[in-house]
C-alpha cells in the first residue's frame, strides 16, 4: 500500500527592505489527506495565525489551526472535530487580538445531491483559550458553500459577507452577519451575486467586491464578471453595483478585496484570458481614491 500527502509549507519575510524570506516550515504532516483552502492572518506582534482544511486519514476534512510565536511554530490542533467535511477556513484578528475562524461544514444526513446543504461555523480564541464552535449561519439549499469573507471596525464589530444559495436555483445572494457588542445579529440578505469578499476604509465604508453575470443586446451570455459596490452606513444599504471587469466568455472568479492606508482599493482574481490557457491566470486591478475610476487589469 502507498500512502501520500501533499505538506502544507509556509514562508515568511524576514526583512522586507531586502526581501529576505525565511526557510520553509511545514506546518502538516502529509501523511492523511492533502491541505486545502488555506487562510493566515497576521497579529500585532508579527505572528503568523495559519488554518487549513485536510483530510483525516482520508474520511472528510477537518479544519486545521497552529501559530507561530517568533520562529516557532506550534503543533496543528484540530479545531473543527465534526468528522463532517469541512470547507472554506477563514482566520481574522480583530483589533483587541482575539482570533476568529470561520468554516462552512456540510450537514449530514441529508438524502440531496452533493455538495449537501452547509453551515456556517464561528470559533473564538481568547487569551490563548479557544472557546467551544457556535453555528452562525444555516441553510436549506446545497447549490454551493457560503465561503465567507470578514472585516473589523476599530470598535470590534464584525462585518462577515458570503453567498446564500437559493433553493433548487443556480443564483447566490449576499448574506452580511454583524456581531456587534458579543452578539450576533440576524443574517440580512441582499441582491444576487457570487464570491463575495469584503473591505472597509478607515471612514468606516463597507466595500465588497463580487462575480456576476451580464446579459445585454452586445454579448448574448457574459459569464462572471467582476464587480464591486458599497455601503456607507454599516451595511445597511448598498450602491448600485460598479463594473470592475468585464469578463465576455471567460469567467472570473474568487475575487479579494483590501484596501490600504491611502484609501486606494485592490482587486485580484482568477481568470482565463485566451482559449489555450491551461489554467486560469491571477488578475490585478487597483484604483484611484475615489473607487470609481480603475486601472487597466495587470496578469
Amino acid at each position: 500500500m502507498f500512502l501520500a500527502g501533499i505538506v502544507l509549507g509556509f514562508v515568511g519575510c524576514q526583512n522586507r527592505s531586502e526581501s529576505q524570506w525565511s526557510a520553509p516550515e511545514f506546518l502538516s504532516s502529509g501523511l492523511s489527506g492533502e491541505p486545502l483552502e488555506v487562510g493566515v492572518a497576521i497579529d500585532s506582534s508579527g505572528n503568523p495565525h495559519v488554518v487549513w482544511a485536510q483530510s483525516l486519514n482520508y474520511v472528510g476534512d477537518e479544519i486545521y489551526y497552529t501559530h507561530a510565536q517568533g520562529s516557532v511554530w506550534y503543533p496543528p490542533m484540530n479545531v473543527s472535530q465534526t468528522l463532517t467535511p469541512s470547507h472554506a477556513p477563514l482566520i481574522h484578528i480583530d483589533n483587541r487580538g482575539n482570533q476568529h475562524l470561520f468554516w462552512s461544514e456540510e450537514r449530514i444526513g441529508i438524502p440531496t445531491r452533493r455538495p449537501r446543504p452547509s453551515d456556517v461555523f464561528w470559533r473564538l480564541r481568547q487569551d490563548s483559550t479557544w472557546r467551544p464552535a457556535e453555528g452562525i449561519f444555516h441553510q436549506d439549499t446545497a447549490r454551493s458553500f457560503p465561503r465567507p469573507s470578514v472585516i473589523c471596525d476599530s470598535l470590534g464589530t464584525l462585518f462577515l459577507a458570503m453567498q446564500t444559495p437559493r433553493w433548487e436555483s443556480a443564483f447566490n445572494d449576499l448574506g452580511l452577519i454583524i456581531r456587534r457588542n458579543g452578539i450576533w445579529q440576524t443574517p440580512r440578505i441582499f441582491r444576487p451575486l457570487f464570491m463575495p469578499s469584503i473591505a472597509r476604509e478607515r471612514g468606516g465604508t463597507l466595500w465588497i467586491a463580487f462575480i456576476w453575470g451580464i446579459v445585454d443586446s452586445v454579448v448574448p451570455y457574459d459569464h462572471n464578471s467582476v464587480f464591486a459596490m458599497f455601503s456607507t452606513n454599516s451595511g445597511q444599504t448598498w450602491s448600485d453595483s460598479i463594473l470592475i471587469s468585464r469578463s465576455g466568455l471567460k469567467p472570473a472568479f474568487y475575487p479579494k478585496m483590501i484596501i490600504d492606508s491611502f484609501g486606494r482599493r485592490h482587486i485580484v482574481w482568477f481568470q482565463s484570458l485566451r482559449d489555450n490557457d491551461l489554467y486560469p491566470r491571477a488578475l490585478y486591478h487597483s484604483s484611484s481614491e475615489d473607487g470609481i475610476v480603475w486601472q487597466q487589469a495587470e496578469n
